[in-house]
């Protein structure tokens, strides 16, 4: 099937999609490092702060989005954005909170591994129940189709 926008349709809707899920993640990301100045006890472990940062790097994120979606070229802007977003996360945990280099590694790192491992448990289950319903929905179609 053709797609009715063409090519900025397909943008339109990455970019749709792109600041739905900032706004749904930054909160969510801000959490977490919130949780993670709490463990190193930093001085500022507002959540305020960590939403500052976190607000930031979805910005930077959505931008970067954008880019990876350029046919061609997209790639390379996916292997760039993610060196720099590594590169400008410890930078801002490292300026946010008035800390040195190493405890700011070891910050963004926790929240890393921290936010990864609870979201990917969310993800497994979502997974799960999206299957179970995708089934059940299939099943019924196959029934309906069956009995007209």
């Amino acid at each position: 099937m053709v797609n009715p926008f063409g090519m900025m349709g397909g943008w339109a809707a990455g970019l749709a999609f792109g600041i739905t899920s900032s706004i749904v993640m930054i909160p969510v990301s801000a959490l977490f490092l919130w949780l993670t100045t709490k463990i190193f006890k930093t001085k500022d472990t507002s959540f305020t702060s960590a939403l500052i940062v976190a607000a930031i790097l979805g910005g930077a994120n959505l931008v970067f989005s954008f880019f990876t979606s350029i046919p061609f070229v997209g790639w390379l802007f996916s292997i760039l954005s993610f060196f720099v977003m590594i590169c400008l996360s410890i930078f801002l945990v490292k300026w946010k909170y008035s800390i040195d280099w190493g405890k700011a590694i070891l910050i963004w790192l926790v929240w890393f591994v921290l936010a990864g491992f609870v979201l990917g448990i969310l993800a497994a289950i979502v997974a799960i129940f999206a299957t179970v319903l995708g089934l059940g929905a299939g099943m019924l179609g196959g029934m309906i189709d069956m009995m007209g």
